[in-house]
């Protein structure tokens, strides 16, 4: 007799047998939390889409009652547990106004969190700490305006902050007794954070000395606001700190010489800002260095002669003195350098054989960009630079 219509029989019972098994332990989403993001779906609607996303999908089309919301679009669920731990709604075309009371709240479980590049509007809740288990808040490209809650600052797993590009207005109605406008003190709070952005918003008063506790941080975009006074000199204890931006703020007075201590530093702009002083003869180990448009004096510190790894160095429109930088020269992958409007004097070095090389067709090149007119260098101008470039470069007076 032969076995072979047993084993088959065999293999089908199994396989059945998984799939039932399968089907009886599947982690269901929890209906609260289904409902939950049924009412919060509800407190929007679907308008045009962003005009900085390539592609949009209304994702909250998907969401029906009486179905998985584990498998809605833009839901993930912990695949134990069932409850869901990221609400991705980036680019969905969802247009309203944020409430205090959202229904969004509820779902106290989520870590992730991404709301980008739709057109919420209103504040962000002040009880926005129910969500204590955030890892990452994503809020930027919309329309909130007024304040920055400073109950962030209480999420204590946050990693990832990014609110840029929204209208957080200075002030609200004294009639309600509050003038936020700053950036929070309670920021320096989150001690897990890796990456805060802050980019084109309405940010105005002093930048708090407490974010130099944030030990972990590696991006820091505060740029294009309306912060005033100094930088802290707190921020030199962010030894993790990578990418630095500043630029088109109201920041005064010198650069703190802490800031050579961010031993991780490769890219620092502050330009479009009021900074005096001498340029820090340290500023970490540096790729990208703008501090264009400031009134710095003094020389450019011999010291960026040994910073290796500098490939775009902009100077311009200050009121730096002294002979050309000749110790640049040895930079070997310094490619663009601004050295425009400035008090730079005497003659330009005869060394340029072998360092300019405008036909940007040579691997080993060295300088492909060199601006350094309205001066004040005398003499000749060396042959050197014109000999592969296809024009002249800009003039000086």
């Amino acid at each position: 007799m032969s076995t072979f219509p047993i084993t088959l029989s065999l293999l089908l019972f199994i396989f059945n047998s998984q799939k039932l098994f399968s089907a009886a332990t599947r982690i269901l989403c929890r209906p609260d939390q289904r409902d939950a993001l049924l009412e919060f779906k509800n407190e929007f609607e679907i308008g045009k889409p962003s005009p900085f996303c390539t592609i949009a999908h209304p994702k909250t089309l998907s969401w029906v009652n009486n179905s998985d919301c584990c498998y809605w679009d833009g839901i993930t669920c912990d695949s134990k547990s069932g409850e869901v731990i990221k609400l991705d709604l980036s680019c969905s075309s969802v247009r309203g106004r944020f409430h205090s009371d959202s229904k969004l709240l509820k779902v106290q479980s989520l870590r992730i969190l991404d709301l980008s590049h739709n057109n919420f509007s209103g504040q962000i809740p002040f009880s926005i700490q129910k969500l204590s288990h955030l890892t990452s808040l994503n809020v930027s490209r919309n329309s909130f305006s007024r304040c920055i809650p400073s109950s962030i600052g209480d999420i204590p797993n946050l990693t990832f902050l990014d609110l840029s590009r929204n209208k957080f207005v200075s002030k609200i109605p004294s009639s309600l007794g509050i003038f936020f406008g700053e950036i929070p003190f309670s920021f320096g709070n989150l001690s897990n954070l890796i990456s805060l952005n802050l980019f084109d918003n309405n940010f105005e008063g002093k930048l708090p000395s407490s974010l130099g506790n944030l030990s972990y941080l590696k991006f820091l975009d505060l740029s294009v606001n309306n912060i005033v006074g100094e930088i802290p000199s707190s921020l030199g204890n962010l030894s993790h700190l990578s990418f630095f931006y500043l630029h088109f703020n109201n920041f005064s007075g010198n650069i703190p010489s802490s800031l050579g201590n961010i031993s991780h530093l490769t890219s620092l702009t502050l330009s479009f800002n009021y900074f005096v002083g001498e340029i820090p003869s340290s500023l970490g180990n540096l790729s990208y260095l703008i501090l264009s448009h400031n009134s710095f004096v003094g020389e450019i510190p011999p010291s960026f002669g040994s910073l290796s790894h500098l490939a775009f160095l902009d100077v311009e429109s200050n009121n730096l003195s002294g002979s050309f930088p000749r110790e640049l020269l040895n930079l070997t992958k310094l490619s663009i350098l601004f050295l425009s409007n400035n008090r730079f004097s005497g003659n330009l070095p005869s060394s340029f054989n072998n360092t300019l090389d405008f036909s940007n067709t040579s691997p080993s090149s060295k300088l492909r960009e060199l601006y350094i007119d309205n001066n004040n260098f005398i003499g000749p101008i060396p042959i050197t630079i014109f000999q592969s470039q296809p024009k002249v470069p800009p003039s000086w007076s």
